[in-house]
């Protein structure tokens, strides 16, 4: 199980690259393997930070999920900020 958890951590990681640069398809990946993460992390969980009853809390690699998870569905929605270019205006000699 502990290459598993590697394995999808850095396809995660990979996805996650793919998808900041606006690709569709890496964001459904990254979408999936952000929602596959919190079954397939439990032998690179890391310190607990939060008790939520006995035997179960909010580990430090639980952590990442969530921003995984925003940033496919901010791709996949479109809401990205566009980088435009500091040349794209009026053209001031003309």
């Amino acid at each position: 199980m502990f290459v598993i958890a590697w394995v999808v951590l850095i396809a995660l990681v990979a996805a996650g690259s793919r998808a900041v640069s606006g690709s569709r398809p890496a964001a459904w990946t990254l979408l999936g393997l952000a929602l596959l993460w919190p079954f397939v992390n439990r032998t690179i969980e890391g310190p607990v930070l939060l008790v939520v009853g006995a035997g179960h809390g909010v580990t430090v690699s639980d952590l990442l999920t969530p921003p995984a998870a925003l940033l496919a569905v901010g791709v996949l929605t479109g809401r990205r900020r566009r980088r435009t270019s500091r040349m794209a205006g009026p053209d001031p000699s003309g």
